[in-house]
């Protein structure tokens, strides 16, 4: 059985890892496959949309530039003339990145931008959602991801499958890009791969480790079924939308001058 590894840092990961098959034999269930009214979907596990308003992705553009630069401000001098691509160069202390990226933002604080991606993501799957409640940092309530990528650093993912965390194997990701995502600076996807079962898909026994950071979930190494991997070229106000179960990741910002921040909004069915 060959196995094929999905990329030369996979490869390098598996010489450092315990690794393992994975041992379900079918993974995805109708009952927790929230793309089944769209063929394209099902068929990819993935799919693009463009936000129907302009105005939606300014309001959130805004917000999140606004709330980034009120959280260096809280750990360290304020900033004057704030540029969200041009975070890095405004950080004083590495430990800082960390304390401001923790992921989770409440709703709420998006406002209105916040139910228009909802209402969206309603229509394009024609079901009714709700975001998913999830135990954030001790608190349970009902966030909105958002992630930082400074250039040309291991602020990224490895590929992996969301579902490998119990739980989001009930969710639909929706993914927009705020920042630094331009001429295909964005997610690696591999088409149809939310089909695999997880025995066909070698992966890390736990949580990775890449240049000295270790990861929550496990990273897929390799697989014994043939792959190609898409790298969506977005433009402002464009998003991705993908199945739990597909796997991807592996975003690394090649930018050398932009901080990419993007947005997550984990749907489950409401």
């Amino acid at each position: 059985m060959e196995i094929k590894y999905l990329n030369e840092d996979c490869e390098k990961i598996s010489k450092r890892c315990d690794l393992e098959f994975g041992k379900e034999i079918i993974p995805l269930t109708p009952a927790n496959n929230l793309l089944n009214s769209d063929p394209s979907l099902n068929t990819n596990g993935f799919g693009l949309f463009t936000l129907r308003k302009p105005e939606t992705f300014t309001a959130l553009e805004q917000y999140i530039t606004g709330y980034i630069q009120q959280q260096l401000g809280i750990y360290q001098e304020p900033v004057k003339g704030f540029e969200l691509c041009r975070y890095h160069q405004y950080l004083q202390q590495e430990e800082t990145h960390y304390k401001i990226s923790t992921w989770g933002l409440e709703y709420q604080m998006l406002g209105n931008a916040f139910y228009e991606i909802l209402q969206q993501a309603e229509d394009l799957l024609q079901l009714k959602l709700k975001v998913k409640k999830i135990n954030h940092l001790g608190k349970e309530g009902d966030y909105v991801g958002f992630r930082i990528l400074r250039p040309l650093r291991n602020d990224h993912n490895p590929f992996h499958r969301d579902a490998w965390l119990p739980y989001w194997r009930d969710t639909v990701n929706v993914w927009l890009p705020i920042c630094g995502f331009e001429n295909g600076n964005t997610l690696q996807l591999i088409p149809k791969s939310h089909l695999w079962s997880d025995d066909q898909i070698l992966k890390t026994k736990i949580g990775a480790e890449i240049e000295g950071k270790k990861y929550h979930v496990p990273a897929a190494i390799g697989t014994v079924n043939n792959f190609s991997i898409e790298t969506p070229v977005l433009k402002k106000g464009d998003g991705l939308i993908f199945s739990p179960y597909l796997i991807h990741g592996n975003g690394r910002n090649h930018k050398t001058d932009e901080t990419r921040v993007s947005l997550e909004f984990r749907f489950c069915k409401a």
